[in-house]
């Protein structure tokens, strides 16, 4: 509804009420005493307002409470102690608020508790009494600035159903029992920590697992063979650890996976509808089977870059490329190439997909028509860099740091030696195939990101009630290849706008929504800083007249904001674009600027005990939504004063 008010003592009176719903909207300031009159109250949602200031106790003397959320608002300071006398409360959701200090050791008090949300605060300890919640399905509490070694009586907690500590900076490791004291777990999230040690032996015993996540920790060792046991399994996130060994066969055994972390000689015959395999970014090793050659393979993302594999790259690999295949990258490992006969040859396999010639290798380059995407760099290439096809729109990042190429100019690298030279006999050629050969691997590589880039993995344990989870649009998972694949690999077609640190694209996320996607070029000095910034800034302020952000996307290579679009555009293309044929008129003028005073008074004094600064409001950096409702947006200048 986007209703803007302070709420009203005289609420309070109307004491028969049972549910307090105010989400969604602009109310702003603290929650006026009075409120503490509605004795029958059962459920309080706030969610996403402005609400400001600590969490008033008197929340604590609503006895029939069973359900209270508070998320997306700038309440602060910690929990108040009141709060977990509420013997009847089931779920406390406040998710996205500027909460600090440790999670009260009173919490163990609410025995009827079954959803914990408190994502997005600034909380710095679990205490152990958090183990006496034996109700206890959901726990979140992601993105938080928790340190030490998680209490071994989280762990203990049979109800759980769900698990999330991602992104903070826990330590430890995991214990070897987890399944048996949590036998009903299907989400266990705890990436983006420094948890370290071998993979628990008994990890894999979780039967009803469907999701686990350990990507970005220190967890050594090696994949052990009863990973085979997680036959429910649809996404197994392990990738930035310091795994290694060769990867067991037994993973075959995930008939669900749809994303996962190995890759046995079998694995075509035994996962036939397997449709993305990830490995990328580990130290795992050995030879990479021949095995992708079954016919019907739906195998559309193959990703083994960033490993120590080595042997021949097998020629069956083509196969792949004539059927379903959209991304191959095997760049960073140690794989060479048999040219010991043609049937062996990855490269005569590859000349009968396009009719490409051997002799002219820079030529069958150029008949790649889907080539889209294409990362050579930081190999030892010689040989001259095709002009033709798809190279036409190719970048000199595609090529960084090589050994000899040369070519175009705007490539930066030198010219050609000799534009008229081709070999006319495989001799001749000899030198271009032995240096330009796994250049075609590495095109293929990291590569063909072709037109349809595929099927993010999509999450597929959801909860349904409202006192359990939050809604898609609350800083939901969005990953790297979601965004590539919701905006056509960020396609000039949806290109929206440059800043000085990027560009903006228009995208479609999994779900449908449309979205605004901020990249930022990490190779502009101050963009690091830039991105932290804007991202923490946005956070933490919330206005009907501010752009609302979604999710950040944060990788070493990659970052990027992911921001509710505005699909009028900004004012500057009302104002001043020779192209718009209906200009504003003058309600709609004084509409924008009621908008726009009400975002930066809201910013300058309406922000808490902080102020932010935008430095840089304009036509361009104010976008107007359906309704044609402003909203102050681009926050990349942004100072916050205290």
């Amino acid at each position: 509804m986007d209703l803007t008010a302070t709420i009203p003592p005289h609420l309070g009176n109307l004491s028969f009420l049972v549910k307090l719903h105010f989400r969604n909207n602009s109310f702003h300031g603290t929650l006026p005493q009075e409120l503490a009159r509605l004795r029958r109250l059962q459920l309080i949602n706030f969610g996403f307002n402005n609400f400001m200031g600590t969490i008033p106790a008197w929340f604590g003397s609503l006895s029939k409470l069973q359900a209270l959320h508070i998320f997306g608002n700038q309440f602060s300071g910690s929990m108040p102690a009141a709060i977990f006398n509420l013997s009847a409360l089931q779920v406390i959701n406040m998710e996205n608020n500027q909460l600090s200090g440790s999670i009260p050791r009173e919490i163990g008090n609410l025995t009827m508790l079954k959803a914990i949300r408190l994502d997005f605060n600034n909380f710095k300890e679990i205490p152990n009494e958090i183990g006496s919640l034996d109700q206890v399905e959901f726990m979140y509490v992601q993105e938080n600035a928790l340190k030490g070694h998680v209490p071994v009586t989280v762990f203990n907690i049979s109800s759980l159903t769900m698990l999330s500590l991602y992104g903070n900076s826990l330590n430890g490791g995991i214990p070897d029992n987890i399944c048996q004291h949590l036998p009903n777990i299907q989400l266990l999230n705890l990436g983006n920590n420094r948890f370290g040690g071998p993979l628990p032996s008994k990890l894999w015993q979780c039967k009803e697992l469907l999701e686990l996540a350990l990507e970005n920790n220190n967890f050594s060792g090696s994949i052990l063979k009863n990973i085979g046991n997680l036959t429910q399994s649809m996404e197994i996130y392990i990738a930035y650890n310091n795994l290694t060994g060769t990867i067991p066969d037994e993973i075959g055994d995930l008939q669900n996976l749809q994303l996962l972390g190995s890759l046995p000689a079998d694995i075509g015959l035994r996962l036939p509808n397997l449709e993305l395999l990830y490995i990328g970014m580990n130290l795992l090793s050995g030879a990479i089977p021949n095995f992708i050659s079954n016919n019907g393979s739906k195998l559309t993302q193959l990703e083994m870059g960033g490993n120590s594999f080595t042997g021949f790259i097998p020629s069956t690999l083509c196969a792949l490329t004539i059927t379903n295949l959209d991304i191959l990258s095997l760049h960073t490992n140690n794989l060479t190439i048999d040219t010991s006969s043609p049937e062996a040859n990855i490269l005569f396999c590859l000349s009968n997909l396009r009719n490409l010639k051997i002799l002219y290798l820079e030529e069958s380059l150029e008949a790649l028509v889907h080539l889209k995407y294409l990362n050579l760099s930081f190999n030892k290439l010689q040989g001259e860099i095709p002009a033709g096809g798809p190279f036409q729109n190719l970048s000199s990042q595609s090529f960084v740091s090589n050994g000899a190429l040369y070519g175009a100019a705007r490539l930066h690298v030198p010219p050609c030696k000799n534009s008229t030279h081709k070999p006319n006999s495989r001799k001749a050629s000899s030198p271009n195939l032995k240096y330009l050969i796994p250049g075609i691997i590495s095109a293929i590589l990291l590569v063909a990101f072709v037109s349809k880039f595929i099927l993010r993995r999509k999450r597929k344990v959801e909860v349904a009630t409202e006192i359990a989870l939050l809604p898609q649009l609350l800083w939901r998972r969005v990953s790297h290849l979601e965004l590539l694949r919701g905006t056509d690999l960020f396609h000039e077609s949806n290109l929206l706008g440059t800043g000085g640190f990027g560009s903006v694209y228009k995208g479609t996320i999994s779900d449908g929504i449309a979205v605004a996607v901020k990249v930022f070029n990490l190779q502009i000095e101050g963009a690091f800083k830039s991105f932290d910034s804007e991202c923490d800034v946005l956070s933490n302020i919330h206005h009907r007249n501010l752009i609302k952000i979604i999710s950040c996307c944060s990788q070493p290579d990659f970052k990027a904001l992911v921001l509710q679009y505005m699909p009028n555009g900004s004012l500057e293309k009302w104002l001043y674009s020779p192209h718009q044929n209906s200009p504003l008129n003058v309600l709609q003028r004084l509409n924008i600027m009621t908008d726009v005073a009400s975002a930066l008074e809201y910013l300058h004094h309406g922000h808490g005990p902080n102020h932010v600064v935008h430095c840089d409001v304009k036509p361009s950096n104010i976008l107007l939504d359906d309704d044609m409702v402003a909203h102050v947006a681009d926050f990349w200048h942004c100072k916050t004063l205290r």
